[in-house]
């Protein structure tokens, strides 16, 4: 499930998951903590030792023992639409002004509001059944692409009426975007989420090869066909959560004691007599994520570094996108360039199980890094619009493993009570500092030309990875099995 238009494209999925923020992105792309101090290596290893029947649970097939595969077919489809809309939305507003920069103002406005709702819906995912959420997901997303096609075909998909429909893309995103990924972690165990994330890349980076040509390709038989079938797809995605059954509900046991233990030392201590204990704990603890990551050194610097990275690089292809329909006049053409980007993560998917099985998580974190910062030059340098592309492709061959290597270790960090506040905290974040790049990005476009603002994210993406390589427990993180005892020896804090 991603957000309608700020995470969907190439674009998105290039962001990169990382330890602090967690998650894809896919951009979507995303350590640890409780409010208390560091906990001692033998409690953390004592708490994180599995049952019998826990490891049982981890042991069953991903297929047949859970119910990822509805999961998968509910997020498949709401993410192709989302990737849809992404990809028709800029171009359209673009169309409409003329101006790159009212273009990716679009952009930037549904991520603002995006991240000023993603705090309450983070409390709400944690409060309220999941698989409801998800039902509403798809239900508001077939209604609002329905509206939207039906306002192209009369003609009234101006840019009033686009700011309008960005507003209510964004409180939808903020409030309901961040469920499924919440209740992927209540449907695959633990064990198993580095593989079904694995899974989940190249499913983004196949939907990527499909989707922005698809998009470009529907919209040469008008503006609302891409729109409708986004609404098509959220009725299949509707279908797709209706048939989960098996999945973590609240009240349940969290299978994350180790988590759990730093939670239950945190409580609500201060709160006022007068109030409800259920509502002092709800807006008392909606900030926990955004807390979590800027209150220790390690999850504050990961968190700075992965959202100017993210930032840059979100930037720098949605400019590139709009530079090479400008160049050629062609939404197809642009499409099939972003889509090579897209081959390059589907091929890196497939080897990412051989990957992260055989290579230390540090050496994964830091080849992607330099590999992307030294590719994105030559996306911004070069005249060839597929030479832009061919960069793209070998600059993202190893997002898919750093995405399963971030998601997986973030996983054994985090209490599925607190993931929903955590995704909150997360999309804030990411999404604030997406519109804030895209929208600098987009008037450096128009200000100076395409190929200075291009190199100006190229810096930013350069900076970001000088400060996340030079992070000790990123660069030194070992293999899955030896996660564990690296979270305690770098005294890592769990939320």
């Amino acid at each position: 499930m991603h957000s309608d238009f700020s995470n969907s494209t190439t674009a998105r999925n290039a962001a990169v998951s990382n330890t602090a923020t967690g998650t894809a992105a896919s951009a979507a792309a995303t350590a640890a903590v409780a409010i208390g101090a560091p906990h001692s290596v033998g409690a953390s290893a004592q708490a994180a030792a599995p049952t019998a029947s826990q490891g049982d649970k981890d042991s069953v097939s991903l297929w047949e023992g859970t119910d990822y595969g509805a999961w998968l077919t509910a997020d498949t489809s709401s993410t192709l639409g989302a990737s849809l809309v992404g990809f028709a939305i800029p171009l359209i507003a673009l169309t409409s002004t003329g101006s790159p920069a009212q273009a990716s103002f679009i952009s930037g406005l549904e991520s603002c509001v995006l991240a000023a709702f993603s705090i309450p819906g983070g409390v709400v995912q944690d409060r309220v059944d999941r698989r409801r959420l998800m039902l509403a997901w798809g239900i508001s997303g077939t209604v609002l692409f329905a509206c939207m096609a039906a306002f192209d075909w009369m003609n009234m998909l101006g840019m009033v009426a686009l700011v309008v429909f960005a507003v209510l893309m964004g409180l939808r995103s903020g409030l309901l975007s961040g469920t499924s990924h919440s209740m992927l972690r209540g449907i695959v165990p633990d064990a198993q989420l580095p593989h079904a994330l694995t899974i989940n890349n190249g499913r983004d980076a196949a939907l990527n090869i499909l989707g922005d040509p698809l998009s470009g390709l529907l919209m040469k038989f008008g503006n609302m066909m891409p729109l409708l079938t986004a609404a098509l797809l959220n009725i299949v995605a509707t279908m797709g959560s209706w048939h989960i059954r098996r999945y973590w509900k609240h009240g349940d046991d969290d299978a994350n004691p180790a988590a759990a233990a730093d939670i239950s030392n945190n409580t609500v201590d201060n709160a006022e007599p007068s109030a409800p204990q259920s509502q002092v704990a709800t807006w008392r603890g909606a900030l926990d994520g955004i807390v979590y990551l800027f209150r220790w050194p390690f999850q504050r610097r990961m968190t700075l570094g992965s959202l100017i990275f993210n930032g840059s690089i979100n930037a720098l292809i949605l400019i590139t996108q709009m530079h090479i329909v400008q160049v050629t006049h062609s939404t197809f053409t642009a499409a099939l360039v972003l889509s090579i980007s897209s081959l390059g993560m589907l091929l890196g998917a497939f080897a990412t199980s051989h990957i992260i099985s055989r290579v230390p998580g540090g050496v994964i974190f830091a080849v992607s890094f330099i590999l992307l910062s030294a590719s994105s030059f030559g996306v911004a340098l070069p005249q060839s619009v597929w030479l832009k592309g061919a960069f793209l492709f070998f600059g993202l061959l190893l997002l898919p493993a750093t995405n399963a290597v971030g998601g997986g270790f973030s996983a054994l960090l985090v209490s599925k009570n607190n993931q929903g506040r955590l995704d909150a905290a997360q999309t804030l974040c990411g999404m604030g500092a997406y519109a804030i790049f895209v929208s600098l990005a987009g008037v450096l476009m128009t200000k100076l030309g395409y190929t200075a603002a291009a190199l100006i994210m190229c810096a930013g993406l350069c900076g970001a990875t000088s400060l996340l390589l030079t992070l000790k427990p990123l660069i030194t993180l070992p293999g899955p099995e030896s996660w564990e005892s690296h979270i305690d020896a770098c005294q890592l804090h769990r939320l």
